[in-house]
């Protein structure tokens, strides 16, 4: 007997159970979701790193004011290539600084068409920075950093910051100018440039 009315209280039990945790979800996500003060059904408008707020459209300046996932930093990296290899990664959109076989820092790029269907190994051939001027070849059309290799293609600063992550209109790999001034400090000439799909 006790086995019986312990199965008929259960299953009410456990139905009343199922729909208290489905009102409260729906309480939450309705209201518990936003801060305080902020109406629900309204969004609070998004926090760049610096602490001001970033309005919806703005072109990102640099990888400090975009979101986590497109900002430079340390990954882990399978790779062959030996340490200071720069392995760029059209598909991806990221440049990856080989550090070890299993670590390198990542940076976002933009593709432009000078560069779409670059595939193969290079050579960095000339590191153009503010203190050379146009570089040894002439005038510089990459802006202050650029890291130069194959016939005139460059992993090199941009003027469209805006398209760091995604196709861009001109250029070859580009991205933004604290990254771009970094990898100029690091990359040593004559390094390796991994060009993949």
């Amino acid at each position: 007997m006790p086995i019986a009315f312990s199965r008929r209280l259960g299953l009410p039990l456990a139905s009343g159970a199922a729909a208290l945790a489905l009102v409260l979800g729906a309480v939450y996500l309705k209201f518990g979701g936003n801060d305080p003060g902020v109406p629900p059904g309204q969004e609070k408008t998004p926090v760049a790193a610096s602490g001001k707020a970033e309005k919806a459209g703005t072109p990102v300046a640099d990888s400090d004011l975009t979101s986590y996932s497109l900002r430079r930093q340390r990954v882990f990296y399978r790779t062959t290539q030996p340490a200071g290899t720069l392995i760029v990664s059209r598909k991806q959109r990221f440049l990856y600084l080989v550090q070890s076989n299993q670590f390198a820092v990542r940076y976002s790029i933009g593709v432009g068409p000078d560069c779409r269907g670059l595939v193969g190994l290079f050579r960095i051939k000339e590191k153009v920075g503010p203190e050379s001027g146009a570089g040894a070849s002439g005038a510089n059309p990459f802006g202050s950093y650029a890291l130069i290799f194959g016939e005139r293609r460059a992993v090199h600063e941009t003027t469209q910051p805006q398209n760091v992550g995604q196709s861009a209109t001109v250029g070859c790999f580009h991205s933004w100018t604290p990254d771009i001034r970094e990898l100029y400090e690091v990359a040593r000439l004559d390094e390796r440039v991994v060009v993949t799909d």
